[in-house]
């Protein structure tokens, strides 16, 4: 028999993290514990939105939900809970039929195992005149490349700043603040000649149309990430954009995600696998994943002034795991 628990984790950042949404210095995630038959495993949650954490949504729906008919990891699909939960449920089941079968999770879930892969290092919305700094306290010069956040104040200005100080490419983040195509092209027309890997996110995932417009305009790859969740990638989503961000919070556990990269590759749309602010254990459960993918942005759990788990190091902008 499966025997459950929730355990909270509340964590102090090493800065502000700041986006377009909002900002918080303090990160509070659950670690979904299992065992069976003395056998242990654990799972991360790591709400999406600080609103999701200061309404309690993930302890809450974790006391309302039956586990007692859950035995195999597709049957957490059938449960009425949020991605995150779902994700930390899922991921502590796989990892415990991992181990009772004697396997690498990368083994049970039938992909090569992966053991070390390049990350971008993230900049939060910052004033222009602390930039510099910033970006010397976080050692970005050692990342292979450096993704900025950007909001609706000053963002060809943020990208300029940050390119005086980093000579590798830059992924621009703009989490839906720019308004329409017009602005987004804009925005483009002024970093245009910077070397910019991809723009993720720029306008607000219901403008379908604004998107369409925009993909076969823009000279620099557009990625999906807020109008990518829990659904397929479908040819919709595939006439919007040139690449999608799957982050195992937000398709709600392994199984979904892979079933979203192989989608992905299958139309020619590029991979990167991303991560919410998350410690090493999700990290880890990423680059199990990796397999397929083009882009590594699997910085989160840097961000943590005292990281719970070194699950995984961290050493010239590359991850290994054991």
């Amino acid at each position: 028999m499966l025997h459950w628990s929730l355990e909270t984790l509340e964590m102090d950042l090493k800065f502000t993290w700041k986006i377009s949404r909002g900002s918080t210095s303090r990160k509070i995630n659950y670690i979904v514990h299992v065992e069976e038959n003395g056998i242990k495993a654990m799972g991360e949650v790591a709400g999406i939105t600080q609103a999701e954490a200061s309404a309690g949504l993930i302890p809450k729906q974790y006391s309302q939900v039956s586990l007692d008919g859950v035995t195999d990891p597709t049957d957490i699909n059938k449960l009425d809970i949020c991605a995150p939960l779902a994700f930390g449920l899922e991921s502590a089941l796989i990892h415990l039929r991992a181990k009772q079968k004697g396997q690498s999770v990368p083994h049970y879930l039938g992909l090569e195992e992966i053991h070390k892969v390049p990350t971008s290092i993230s900049l939060p919305i910052l004033p222009l005149d602390e930039i510099a700094e910033f970006m010397k306290f976080q050692r970005v010069e050692h990342f292979p490349c450096c993704k900025i956040k950007v909001g609706q104040e000053k963002p060809i200005e943020s990208c300029l700043e940050v390119a005086k100080h980093f000579a590798g490419p830059l992924r621009i983040d703009a989490n839906e603040a720019l308004q329409n195509c017009e602005d987004v092209l804009h925005f483009i027309d002024g970093i245009k000649h910077l070397n910019i890997e991809f723009l993720e996110q720029p306008m607000a995932s219901h403008l379908v149309e604004e998107y369409k417009k925009l993909k076969p305009l823009s000279p620099i790859p557009i990625i999906a990430d807020e109008s990518l969740q829990q659904q397929k990638v479908d040819a919709e989503l595939a006439r919007q954009f040139h690449g999608i961000n799957v982050k195992l919070m937000k398709t709600g556990g392994y199984l979904k995600a892979r079933e979203q990269i192989q989608a992905a590759k299958h139309m020619g749309l590029n991979v990167m696998l991303g991560c919410m602010v998350e410690t090493s254990l999700a990290i880890r459960s990423a680059i199990y994943i990796g397999q397929d993918v083009d882009w590594f942005d699997l910085d989160g759990f840097l961000f943590f002034k005292e990281e719970p788990f070194g699950l995984v190091q961290e050493k010239n902008g590359y991850l290994t795991i054991e």
